[in-house]
């Protein structure tokens, strides 16, 4: 008579979530930091922190690339095409923001005025004339609106997908409590990085709407004797979390400005040349 095979608990994918942390602090946390160490970088040149800025939509595009991919190892149903194409068009959207960022920093610390407005509001920069004024929102709205959008709605998705094909049957075997304690350790910085890019970016809607959809999807698995293995638990509790602190930061401020904006609120722009 032959024996069911034995079912194991998923692996946790706790090396790729730790190289997603690494990614997510030191290409993107680190880069303001890094350009404020560092010395100015000759006109004309990146600075530091923008070259350390560019590995990043190599790294994150890796790292995603890799969690599908052990995704297909365990046998789910993935289209490989369809996650290539949105990591083509995720690391398209962090280019034209990384170069249109670049370019808008160096530009708008040149000039006097509030750097915490976009430049149609700086009145510094709308005494430069039309012409220039136009490059300077331009190259704005490439950095604030077009590739961040482009970048984040892509990110957003290929974690959408990447959570539904982390469903599992109901009694499928729960990981050991120590892997649950691992996971759990995860939970809140990924939560704080996700809160800190959808509000810098300007992004928070596609955050709370990726947020919404995961609760649907919790939701869906309830009524389907269904649930999330470990690897989508994590993921999920990230964003949830994520959708507290944004509630939290827009109850403050009655509104959802960046992390950033809110710092340059208080700083000299002469201290920024």
């Amino acid at each position: 008579m032959n024996q069911p095979p034995v079912t194991i608990p998923r692996k946790f994918e706790a090396g790729l979530f730790g190289l997603l942390l690494f990614q997510s602090y030191f290409f993107d946390y680190a880069r303001p930091i890094v350009n404020a160490l560092t010395p100015p970088a000759p006109r004309g040149l990146p600075g530091f922190g923008d070259w350390l800025h560019a590995l990043a939509p190599i790294f994150l595009a890796f790292i995603l690339f890799k969690f599908f991919m052990r995704a297909l190892d365990r046998g789910a149903k993935i289209s490989i095409t369809l996650v290539v194409l949105f990591l083509c068009i995720m690391s398209l959207g962090q280019g034209v923001h990384l170069s249109a960022d670049s370019v808008d920093g160096r530009m708008q610390m040149r000039h006097t005025g509030p750097l915490d407005v976009a430049p149609a509001d700086n009145p510094a920069i709308q005494q430069l004339g039309e012409t220039v004024l136009e490059l300077f929102v331009l190259v704005y709205n490439y950095d604030e609106i077009i590739g961040h959008w482009i970048w984040y709605a892509a990110l957003y998705i290929l974690l959408l997908y990447y959570v539904i094909h982390c469903i599992q049957p109901s009694t499928s075997p729960n990981p050991p409590l120590s892997t649950k304690i691992l996971a759990g350790f995860f939970v809140a910085p990924l939560g704080l990085f996700w809160f800190y890019g959808g509000v810098e970016a300007g992004v928070w809607q596609g955050t709370i709407l990726l947020a919404f959809s995961f609760l649907l999807l919790i939701a869906f698995n309830f009524f389907s004797s269904a649930k999330l293995d470990l690897n989508g638990s994590c993921l999920v509790a990230s964003f949830l979390l994520t959708a507290i602190f944004m509630a939290a930061w827009g109850a403050y401020f009655n509104d959802m400005p960046g992390v950033w904006e809110v710092w340059l609120r208080n700083v000299n722009p002469e201290q920024m040349k």
